[in-house]
C-alpha cells in the first residue's frame, strides 16, 4: 500500500503542529484546520473505522484517504507551519553560531 504510506508519512508533521499549538509555541493556524487535523488523527487511531485496521494493508486505505483529504484541505496551513519551523530552526542555528564565536 505505497500510496497510503505516502500520506501517512505526514502524520508526524500534523502531530507536531498540534503539539506546538497546544504548547502555545505556534498560534498561526485557523481553528477550522485544527479541527480537521484532530478529526483526521482521531479517525486514524480508531480501530473501528470504515475498513477495520485488522485487515492488514487494506485497513489503512481509508485512513490514508482521510489523512490525504485533511492534508489537501489544510495544505497552506501545513506549509505555513513548515516555514515557521524552518525559520525557528535557522534562528536557533544562527544563535548557536554567534555563541560559539
Amino acid at each position: 500500500v505505497p500510496k497510503a504510506g505516502a500520506y501517512l508519512a505526514d502524520v508526524p508533521r500534523m502531530i507536531a503542529l498540534l503539539k506546538d499549538y497546544i504548547q502555545k509555541d505556534y498560534k498561526e493556524v485557523p481553528k477550522k484546520s485544527l479541527i480537521m487535523i484532530v478529526a483526521a488523527l482521531l479517525y486514524l487511531v480508531n480501530p473501528k473505522d470504515i475498513i477495520p485496521d485488522k485487515y492488514i494493508g487494506v485497513g489503512l486505505i481509508d485512513d490514508a484517504d482521510v489523512i490525504a483529504a485533511c492534508i489537501a484541505l489544510t495544505k497552506s496551513d501545513l506549509a505555513a507551519y513548515d516555514a515557521w519551523k524552518d525559520a525557528k530552526a535557522e534562528a536557533k542555528e544562527e544563535l548557536l553560531a554567534k555563541l560559539k564565536d
